[in-house]
């Protein structure tokens, strides 16, 4: 298959994916705003990253020729990059969040170092990767609520070595951690600071492989769709007696069901008489 074959499947890949979550987290104003039903509000996320890879650890798919390397030591340098990333996802009321990311990251790849040795290989490495994420708001009173999260996904790797005219491509599965902090601006704009790592199994580049690990630390900013975060509170337990006495529309903002009003066999002590009253439900 092409590269450019390869990158168009991609894009419709993306594309429709994002389509299909817009489907199910439609952009709404109210609380309920999913078709799901649930609770909570939609948002997008956007992210720019500082992108740093570690030690990348080069290999092979051939036996003696993996040996050789791993006995040398042999990694690719790089320098650092840049990436950016795209969120769609809906915010719990209770602080989970869900969300699909695109994200791409570019680095410039400097030299292969090695126990022997050193050898220039200027180029670049670019990353792009389509995730689901699930992460933890700790809400509180503070205006700065931390985070954490995680995702999985696929990643679409591309290296090219400028000197020897050498490009490859591959496609691998992808996870990432997150840790941060958000302060928020006001109750639908949030600011935050985060770190990221993304691993992901080794990319084949036509017999080559290559240990990646992926540092990013990013400055992201997050707009809700417009109505206010629902909080929820621990309902206060009324007594029997008190919901009794209680008129009806205070029994109403209780959030218990209707008393139902009904004869009472007994007789009313002043006159005799039968009189209507509220039956308590039990």
């Amino acid at each position: 298959m092409s590269m450019t074959r390869l990158n168009v499947l991609r894009r419709m890949f993306i594309w429709v994916l994002l389509f299909l979550f817009l489907l199910v987290f439609p952009p709404s104003s109210s609380f309920a705003s999913s078709l799901l039903g649930l609770n909570g509000r939609d948002y997008f996320r956007v992210s720019t990253l500082a992108v740093m890879i570690g030690d990348a650890e080069l290999g092979s798919n051939d036996t003696l020729t993996n040996n050789v390397a791993k006995a040398i030591e042999a990694k690719l340098v790089t320098d650092v990059g840049v990436g950016y990333s795209g969120a769609l996802g809906f915010d719990f009321d209770s602080g989970l969040t869900t969300e699909l990311e695109y994200s791409y990251r570019s680095v410039d790849t400097n030299s292969i170092t090695s126990s022997i040795g050193e050898v220039d290989a200027p180029g670049k490495y670019t990353l792009n990767t389509l995730m689901g994420n699930v992460g933890e708001r700790f809400l509180s009173s503070s205006e700065f609520t931390p985070y954490l999260g995680g995702g999985l996904g696929i990643a679409w790797h591309q290296i090219d070595d400028d000197d020897i005219g050498f490009g490859a491509y591959d496609s691998t599965f992808v996870y990432q951690l997150l840790v941060g902090v958000e302060y928020s601006i006001n109750s639908d704009t949030k600011l935050g600071l985060g770190y990221g790592f993304l691993g992901t199994s080794d990319p084949d580049f036509e017999g080559a492989t290559v240990d990646i690990g992926v540092h990013n630390i990013g400055v992201t900013f997050r707009q809700y769709w417009s109505g206010e975060p629902v909080r929820r509170t621990k309902r206060k337990r009324v007594s029997k007696t008190e919901l009794f006495e209680k008129p009806p529309k205070e029994r109403k903002k209780l959030s218990v069901p209707p008393l139902r009003k009904t004869k009472y066999d007994q007789k009313s002590e002043k006159d005799n008489r039968s009189y209507e009253g509220y039956l308590i439900p039990r």
